[in-house]
């Protein structure tokens, strides 16, 4: 298993103390002994990919844990480039990793390909009277607001026209232009939903959001 960079057998696994705990617990405190750990912390929840001999990705995810040490943590895997054909899906909020609609991209058989950011013409709001909480990012003119972490993940076209025949208002599908000059189709807002709408574009990603959110409720 190879994890951030570290690789470790299984007699290495089953004689190591660490992996007396809970799975989750054991990941955790493997990341905490290595080199490189601050690479992937991130705010928000818990994450970790686990690569094994089959070439597959395990992703899962916990909630934030009521310690000091609340904050995501993610495993370091190849990233996975879109095959010819697919479709980039930029995703910036309740379809992240880990988030509650994550699975409506997973069932499409969607995959994560890498994170990425905006250029900085773009501002994030925490929208109001949402079923789910999520965000609404909406473009300005050039340099006016922040680069907003966002992941990008590959779909067929045809899981790609499904998945956009569900969005619902006030969300909808548009262009996206990445910092590094990219266009991908991605998720923005109506700009009626922004009513009573909180600015989060300071923080530049709604993960830190969540996170603060979660601290502030304890």
């Amino acid at each position: 298993m190879c994890l951030a960079g570290s690789c470790f057998g299984s007699n290495e696994l089953k004689n190591n103390s660490k992996f007396s705990k809970s799975p989750f617990e054991a990941v955790e405190s493997l990341i905490w002994s290595i080199p490189g750990k601050h690479d992937c912390m991130q705010s928000g929840f818990f994450h970790h990919s686990v690569s094994h001999g089959s070439g597959r990705r395990i992703e899962l995810a916990t909630p934030p844990q009521n310690h000091a040490r609340n904050r995501t943590m993610t495993l370091a895997a190849p990233e996975t480039p879109p095959a010819p054909g697919e479709i980039l899906l930029a995703v910036v909020g309740a379809h992240l990793r880990g988030m509650p609609l994550n699975g409506e991209l997973t069932r499409l058989d969607a995959r994560f390909v890498e994170s990425a950011r905006t250029s900085a013409d773009y501002r994030l709001y925490a929208l109001t009277g949402q079923s789910v909480p999520k965000p609404g990012m909406l473009r300005g003119p050039k340099g006016s607001g922040g680069a907003i972490a966002l992941e990008l993940w590959a779909m067929t076209p045809a899981g790609f026209g499904i998945f956009v025949a569900g969005v619902p208002s006030p969300m909808s599908i548009g262009t996206v232009l990445l910092e590094d000059g990219r266009s991908v189709k991605g998720f923005l807002v109506e700009p009626e939903a922004l009513e009573g709408a909180d600015d989060i574009t300071a923080l530049g990603d709604w993960r830190a959001y969540v996170a603060r959110r979660a601290e502030a409720a304890r």
